[in-house]
C-alpha cells in the first residue's frame, strides 16, 4: 500500500501479509486463540512468527525495510516506527519486531504469547 503521508507522518510503502486462523488450523492447534486457553500457544506460535519473520528477512534482501511488526492483529498505534526511534525497542510486546540498524533486519520476538 502506497501512503500520501499527512502533517507530522512522512509518505510511506507498507506491505501486509496476513493469514487466517481457520487456515493456521489446518497446521497448528491454535483452538480460540488469543481467547482460550494460552497454555499451549508457544507450540505453534514461535513456529509461524518465525516463517513470517523469514519472509520479512526476504523481502528486506529485495526491497529494504526500515521496520516490521509479526504477530497477531499488530498494533501499530502502540508500536511504531516513529515510537521506536524515539524511545528504541520495548521491552515488553506483543508483537515481534523487527527492526533495520543500518547493518541488518534485527529481529526482537515476542514476549508475550
Amino acid at each position: 500500500m502506497d501512503y500520501a503521508g499527512e502533517v507530522d507522518s512522512p509518505p510511506a510503502h507498507w506491505i501486509s501479509f496476513e493469514m487466517t486462523m481457520g487456515a493456521l488450523s489446518t497446521a497448528y492447534p491454535v483452538g480460540a486463540y488469543p481467547f482460550g486457553p494460552m497454555d499451549k500457544v508457544s507450540e505453534w506460535k514461535t513456529q509461524v512468527d518465525s516463517f513470517l519473520t523469514e519472509v520479512a528477512t526476504w523481502v528486506h534482501g529485495k526491497v529494504p525495510l526500515e521496520f516490521a511488526l509479526v504477530g497477531f492483529e499488530v498494533d501499530t498505534a502502540t508500536v511504531s516506527l516513529a515510537g521506536v526511534r524515539a524511545n528504541g525497542i520495548p521491552k515488553e510486546r506483543d508483537a515481534a519486531i523487527l527492526w533495520n540498524d543500518g547493518v541488518a533486519l534485527k529481529s526482537y520476538p515476542a514476549t508475550r504469547p
